[in-house]
């Protein structure tokens, strides 16, 4: 019987289940996410999924920035296509199959410039697969650096893994009086928000993008845990971690004068790793890591015992002349607002 490739498109109610079937499904693929990114450039949302026969093989959701009176613009995908689902000697077909599908409908035949960032937690698949399909590097977007952490030994394995320092630190925070309260709520978001903010003016950092947008998530299918350290009675740090069975991520932290005299940040660390582990995800990402930039976090992350990796990508695909065309007025676009 010959192999059959289709992509239909999914609507916002049925996304939520059918993307739960992939093993390498993060934050960057949950709708709720991607629609509060498409509404701050104004951009549309679109999800597909990619059929084998009568086999789902792979998913996208995507924010499509059309160009105004052109019906085409650039799509982005950042934490996609997932493909794990099905066996995983099977990964590398399924990527080619999965890339080739989405090139023809969103490049071919909707002519949009595609760009895409596959999830650090893809299955085993080399650059050639990609490069292959049809995509080249890009460096009109983020790549991905992280530290990535294990969840499926014990917890006494995990604790092992630890760094020796990482490990006195994290012992020294047992022994203070911090408790570690955990949840998704106004209140608890409040709480982080007022630490955030007081960590903001006494330290200078490049911020992506503000905490204050889960304000807009507590009622939607975003899954992510607030954590508050206190210590007598006083709030001392904070931690927010973005769940899905797949991966746990961490988004964002703060911690006060006090907190990090008591090693608040490494009792909230822990916690949100074990906590996640509880909770079944399969990896925890620690949210980036630029050695360079930021000496101190990075060797905080990376004596977590967790491996270094770096997502593939970014990379993009466009026809000779429409891509061409989106590439110049992007650039026209980025000039004017400057």
């Amino acid at each position: 019987m010959s192999e059959t490739v289709t992509v239909k498109e999914v609507s916002t109610q049925d996304w939520p289940a059918l993307s739960a079937k992939f093993s390498d499904l993060t934050y960057e693929q949950d709708m709720a996410y991607v629609t509060a990114g498409a509404q701050r450039v104004g951009a549309k949302v679109r999800a597909f999924s990619v059929w084998q026969n009568d086999d789902l093989i792979g998913a996208a959701c995507l924010r499509i920035k059309a160009v105004p009176g052109l019906g085409r613009g650039i799509a982005y995908l950042s934490g996609g296509p997932m493909i794990g689902h099905g066996p995983a000697e099977e990964a590398t077909q399924r990527a080619q199959a999965v890339l080739s599908a989405l090139h023809k409908k969103l490049v071919t035949q909707e002519g949009h410039l595609l760009r895409l960032r596959p999830s650090v937690t893809l299955p085993e698949v080399s650059e050639q697969v990609i490069t292959d399909g049809g995509f080249g590097p890009t460096d009109r977007t983020h790549f991905y650096r992280t530290v990535l952490i294990d969840l499926e030994p014990d917890t006494e394995t995990l604790r092992k893994n630890l760094h020796s320092k990482w490990r006195y630190e994290l012992r020294r925070s047992e022994r203070e009086d911090i408790q570690i309260q955990t949840g998704r709520s106004a209140a608890l978001l409040d709480r982080f928000m007022m630490l955030y903010g007081a960590m903001r003016e006494f330290k200078s950092f490049k911020q992506e993008f503000d905490p204050a947008f889960l304000d807009g998530m507590l009622e939607t299918s975003f899954d992510f845990d607030v954590r508050i350290a206190t210590h007598e009675g006083t709030d001392i740090g904070g931690h927010i971690t973005a769940f899905t069975p797949g991966c746990a991520t961490y988004l964002f932290g703060a911690t006060t004068k006090a907190g990090r005299d008591l090693r608040a940040g490494y009792a909230l660390g822990w916690d949100a790793i074990e906590g996640s582990r509880v909770r079944g995800a399969r990896w925890f990402d620690l949210g980036g890591v630029d050695k360079e930039t930021n000496a101190a976090g990075y060797t905080f992350k990376i004596r977590t015992g967790g491996e270094e990796k770096q997502a593939l990508g970014p990379y993009e695909a466009g026809t000779r002349l429409g891509g061409t065309l989106l590439r110049g007025i992007e650039s026209l676009y980025g000039a004017l607002k400057r």
